[in-house]
């Protein structure tokens, strides 16, 4: 699959057999409240993110004109989708911002499921990002230029420019650098799962009638102190509306919320329907995780980043 446009070749870059790697890393937001609905139409929210080691994986080399191909698990529904525009559209406003971007050949390996809440294709687009800042326009892009580039894709995009621990606040496009203590740093596992529901951020956004009272100075005494367990007690906004049209989300939940030594907490992540535990206890995490496969239930282990 090419992309829209093809570019034609630029002086000054030979095409070579050199390929660039990155990983675009799974969000997971451990609480996340919606707090009234702004003038321009977006919501006000207060979330806190985390990264884990598994995600997307985005291959890019130079070509002579710009190429798109898509592998990995989740691949043909991505294409039924109309592939990943948000990674397209990263590359296109690089181009538009007037940076002399060479024509790109990008393979992406897409892991994670579409429509899932845990930052997909935003993780890919910021990925793109980084990618193109660090190995092929190097020293050449500031960093509040890739940010105002981030927030015109998408308002997950800026936020997973930094696969770290950060809150998220106005429409999630404001974000702040947050770290745990060292105890309660690492490491600590997740188990992600899906069954296999594709969800509409926008459509869960219309269905929320109820705003919450910002938790912020709480959320950041309970990072100051690494309280995982309390911040994923805040609870998340969108999961009612979500849960109201898909009862088996509730019925996942409650499996992940099964009790265990290293046991942390489990939720819904984002807009859904991706949900999660965490866990200090690998041997409980990787069981949780082939109970779900043998549900049909998509589900991975990994671990939280940082």
């Amino acid at each position: 699959m090419c992309l829209p446009c093809k570019i034609s070749w630029q002086m000054g870059f030979k095409m070579d057999d050199v390929w660039y790697d990155i990983t675009a890393h799974a969000k997971v937001n451990l609480c996340l409240q919606v707090l009234g609905k702004q003038e321009d139409g977006y919501h006000e929210l207060l979330s806190f993110a985390g990264f884990t080691n598994f995600g997307d994986r985005l291959s890019v080399c130079i070509h002579t004109e710009d190429v798109f191909s898509v592998t990995g698990p989740f691949a043909k529904k991505l294409e039924a989708a109309g592939g990943d525009s948000l990674c397209r559209k990263a590359v296109a406003l690089i181009r538009e911002a007037g940076f002399n971007l060479p024509p790109l050949h990008i393979k992406l390996e897409k892991n994670i499921p579409l429509g899932g809440g845990l930052g997909g294709g935003s993780s890919d687009a910021a990925a793109m990002l980084r990618l193109i800042e660090r190995d092929l326009l190097p020293k050449q892009i500031k960093n509040n230029q890739l940010h105002a580039i981030a927030r015109k894709i998408g308002a997950d995009v800026p936020v997973c420019l930094s696969p770290e621990w950060q809150i998220m606040t106005g429409s999630g496009t404001q974000t702040q650098p947050a770290s745990l203590p060292h105890h309660a740093s690492a490491p600590i596992y997740a188990v992600l799962a899906n069954p296999q529901i594709h969800l509409s951020t926008p459509e869960i956004f219309a269905r929320i009638t109820r705003y919450s009272v910002s938790n912020l100075a709480q959320l950041e005494g309970f990072i100051a102190t690494g309280a995982l367990a309390d911040i994923i007690a805040i609870g998340n906004d969108m999961a009612a509306p979500v849960i109201a049209q898909y009862p088996e989300i509730a019925a996942l939940i409650d499996q992940l919320n099964t009790p265990h030594d290293g046991f942390l907490g489990a939720a819904m992540s984002g807009s859904g329907a991706s949900c999660f535990v965490l866990t200090t206890n690998k041997g409980a995490a990787e069981k949780c995780c082939a109970s779900l496969l043998a549900k049909n239930i998509w589900a991975q282990v990994t671990w939280l980043r940082g």
